[in-house]
């Protein structure tokens, strides 16, 4: 057969051939779709790990950067809320410190008359103050101490640091310091009558707790170089020599009022 109906018939069938194939493609493509979801929906959903968990509160002074480069959900409230209320507590309890060595020597702060031994006389009453306020000094800690990491991580090399990424690695790297003092407290509890008797005790195994501000600024180092790009140089000028010099002379003036009152 000669003329152009051979010639039509091989351009429709070659039409024809284009358009199946095409259709094809379309419906595989609808039906990956479709099967998409389900593929999703089996897929086991492992949850994260609690920061709070003994292996993980353990890397924390121990590695703190496997802690922090973990999937470990630390961004969690119930668990940030926790330590930043821990925080609260050891800054409160510190006050508290300041307040009786001031009372010794003479100087005390206006209200600590009166305040002082509601506090100091009565283990009941200490406790629900400190854990009461330490949850407003939580807040503020979080809120004003967060920024001043947020600061540092930019002055040492980053450009836009996450803000409250900054917040939580500010916040359990403070844990690091805030725990052992809590724990110490709580020992206290049960061997002395109240806080006065605690604090003028003669003895030292207490005063361990003077090294986790030192731990805990270098466990803030680890977790600042783990989450950001920092210049090394830098970061550790602003989060590890800087508070070392200034827990050092702090401790320094503590200790040497101590001396003088005893």
């Amino acid at each position: 057969m000669s003329g152009p109906l051979p010639s039509l018939l091989r351009n429709l069938k070659q039409q024809l051939l284009i358009t199946e194939t095409q259709i094809g493609r379309v419906m595989e493509h609808q039906a990956a779709e479709n099967q998409e979801p389900e593929i999703i929906n089996k897929e086991p959903i492992e949850p994260q790990a609690s920061p709070l968990l003994p292996r993980n509160v353990v890397d924390l002074f121990i590695h703190p950067t496997k802690f922090f480069s973990s999937q470990i959900a630390i961004g969690k409230k119930p668990y940030f809320y926790f330590v930043t209320w821990c925080y609260g507590i050891c800054h409160i309890i510190d006050r508290i410190d300041r307040n009786i060595l001031r009372s010794n020597l003479g100087r005390p702060r206006q209200g600590w008359e009166v305040l002082g031994p509601y506090l100091t006389e009565s283990w009941p009453d200490f406790w629900a103050f400190v854990l009461i306020t330490g949850a407003l000094a939580g807040l503020i800690l979080w809120s004003i101490g967060g920024w001043w990491y947020h600061v540092r991580l930019h002055w040492s090399g980053h450009s836009r640091p996450d803000p409250k990424l900054a917040r939580l690695v500010f916040i359990y790297s403070s844990f690091v310091m805030a725990l052992p003092t809590i724990l110490v407290t709580l020992v206290q509890t049960v061997i002395y009558g109240n806080y006065q008797e605690a604090f003028s005790a003669d003895e030292l195994w207490s005063s361990f707790v003077l090294l986790f501000p030192f731990w805990s600024s270098l466990v803030s180092y680890k977790g600042a170089m783990t989450l950001f790009e920092l210049n090394r140089a830098r970061a550790l000028m602003w989060f590890v020599i800087l508070p070392f010099i200034v827990y050092f002379f702090a401790f320094g003036i503590m200790i040497f009022l101590l001396t003088l009152i005893n």
